[in-house]
């Protein structure tokens, strides 16, 4: 946990264990610093609960923890970076005009019918959050105009001759003002307790998308090899079926088919694998994912009430004695 905390964020060791692990589903790192307001103790606790989940999630994999990385990663010292640098099947221009082409053939009906799921979570929770940020910005606007407005008003029991009018003023501005920082201190519980829980699910989600996404390039690149290998055994039953037939061609047919029956059944257990193991990534997944937001709401719901609350009692206490 404190070499965790230590680390800045730890995307080179995720960046790794996402590259790497095509069957597993890495959760995305938590950010460094939250709405909470940075340097503040409610700050560092969010940032140490958030690093904790995360380390538990992926120590719970027992795909991630085989992981040479996640070894050096809890041996090493501050300065960590992974030995092995492993990139994403494809990447750039490629991986986009895959994604352009319809999905092949699948017959796993649970991952196939994830991805469109998870895109549109993605998609949600990033528009969520910015919307969330939006009203986060216009609250905070609202608090510090309250908070001047309670000032200026309060500043006018200077010049009132009437005493009892003077001291309504008075009280009248305090309250705006305490209106105004509640209004402040509401909009930072929101953006806290729902936005940053939103961000950080859409990048989640982004990942787990992407992951589903390399398991359809690694599916297409099978299909693939399969063809290959039919095509080089029809090349070899051409070569049996002709009269006369070099010994040199006949070494070559047979080798090619050789290569591409190895890279059929490599492409086939890692397919397989991928499959089984994300079949059961996914129920953890959608199962962790429901109960941690489900959690934000329900901190959410108890911290910004508790302002509401505050500000009805106080302005009661207006009307009881500006009466």
């Amino acid at each position: 946990m404190y070499k965790l905390l230590t680390i800045d964020r730890p995307t080179s060791l995720d960046s790794h264990l996402i590259s790497a692990n095509p069957d597993a589903f890495v959760p995305a790192v938590p950010p460094a610093v939250t709405s909470a307001g940075a340097g503040t103790d409610e700050d560092e606790t969010r940032v140490k609960a958030l690093m904790q989940r995360w380390f538990n999630y992926v120590c719970s994999s027992e795909t991630l923890m085989r992981d040479d990385e996640m070894i050096l990663f809890v041996e090493s010292d501050f300065g960590y970076s992974p030995l092995v640098k492993m990139k994403q099947p494809a990447t750039g221009v490629r991986r986009k005009i895959l994604k352009q082409f319809a999905p092949p053939p699948d017959d796993t009906p649970e991952l196939a019918d994830a991805r469109p799921a998870v895109k549109l979570f993605y998609l949600g929770t990033m528009d969520a959050g910015h919307k969330v940020d939006k009203l986060v910005k216009a609250r905070r606007g609202l608090g510090l105009a309250e908070s001047d407005f309670g000032v200026k008003l309060g500043g006018m029991h200077v010049q009132e001759p009437h005493p009892g009018l003077a001291n309504a003023y008075r009280k009248l501005g305090k309250v705006i003002q305490t209106v105004g920082d509640y209004h402040a201190a509401q909009a930072t519980a929101e953006a806290s307790t729902i936005g940053d829980p939103f961000q950080y699910h859409s990048q989640d989600a982004f990942i787990v998308k992407e992951t589903l996404t390399n398991r359809q390039i690694l599916t297409r690149e099978f299909i693939q090899a399969q063809e290959a290998t039919r095509s080089k055994l029809n090349a070899a039953d051409r070569l049996k079926a002709s009269t006369s037939v070099r010994r040199e061609k006949v070494d070559e047919a047979i080798s090619a088919l050789d290569d591409a029956r190895e890279t059929e059944a490599y492409l086939y257990n890692k397919t397989h694998r991928v499959t089984q193991n994300l079949l059961q990534e996914r129920r953890k997944w959608f199962s962790r994912t429901a109960a941690d937001l489900r959690l934000s709401i329900r901190e959410a719901s108890a911290l910004i009430s508790a302002p509401l609350i505050r500000l009805v009692d106080s302005a009661d206490w207006v009307a009881s004695h500006t009466q």
